[in-house]
C-alpha cells in the first residue's frame, strides 16, 4: 500500500496533522490505522464536513490512472474547492528553479536538477535522480532508484519502474509503463 509511504513522509515533515483517511472500502485505512493509530473517517461522502480553509488533501494511491480518477471525482464533488498539499521529503535535493505541482510526493533521497517540471499529483519515489530539463506531465510516477538523463519527457499516466534508467532526450508517451 503506497499510503504507508505517504503517511511516513507526512509524519517526518511535521508540517501537517493527519485527520484520517477517506477510504471507500476501509481496507487501506485499516492497515494504516494498525501501524499509526490514525482515524478512518470513512467514505468520500464525509468530504464536505472536512473541507475547510485549514484542511489539505493528498491522494495516497500509487497507480497513476486510479489517482487521476479519484482526483476527478473529488473535483466534481467539491467544485474544485479542495486544497492539495505537496509532500517533499526533507531528505531530497531540489534545484531552486524546479517547478513542482500540487498533490505531488517526492520521497526521501531523491535529487531533482535544474529546469525540471514535475506536474500535479505525481510520485517521485525513493532515491530517484531526475536530471536537468525534464518534464513530467500530471499523474506520472517513478519507482524507487529511477534515473533520467537530461531533457526527458514523461507523458500523462506513465510510470518508470524500479531501477530504470532513461537516457537523454527521450520521450515516454502517454499510458506507458517502463
Amino acid at each position: 500500500f503506497h499510503s504507508k509511504v505517504v503517511v511516513n513522509e507526512i509524519l517526518k515533515l511535521k508540517k501537517y496533522k493527519i485527520l484520517g483517511f477517506l477510504d471507500e472500502k476501509k481496507k487501506i485505512g485499516t492497515v494504516i490505522n494498525k501501524i499509526h493509530n490514525l482515524k478512518i473517517i470513512g467514505k468520500l461522502s464525509k468530504l464536505k464536513k472536512l473541507n475547510n480553509k485549514n484542511t489539505y488533501f493528498f491522494i495516497a494511491v500509487g497507480e497513476n490512472f486510479k489517482r487521476a480518477k479519484i482526483y476527478e471525482s473529488l473535483k466534481k464533488k467539491t467544485k474544485e474547492r479542495i486544497k492539495w498539499c505537496k509532500l517533499i521529503s526533507k531528505d531530497t535535493i531540489i534545484s531552486k528553479d524546479v517547478k513542482i505541482g500540487v498533490g505531488t510526493l517526492i520521497v526521501n533521497g531523491s535529487i531533482i536538477n535544474p529546469d525540471t517540471k514535475i506536474g500535479k499529483h505525481c510520485i517521485i519515489n525513493t532515491k530517484s535522480v531526475i536530471e536537468h530539463d525534464n518534464h513530467f506531465d500530471d499523474f506520472t510516477s517513478t519507482g524507487p532508484a529511477v534515473a533520467t538523463g537530461g531533457n526527458v519527457k514523461i507523458k500523462k499516466f506513465s510510470h518508470i519502474g524500479i531501477g530504470s534508467i532513461v537516457k537523454n532526450n527521450i520521450t515516454i508517451n502517454k499510458n506507458t509503463i517502463v
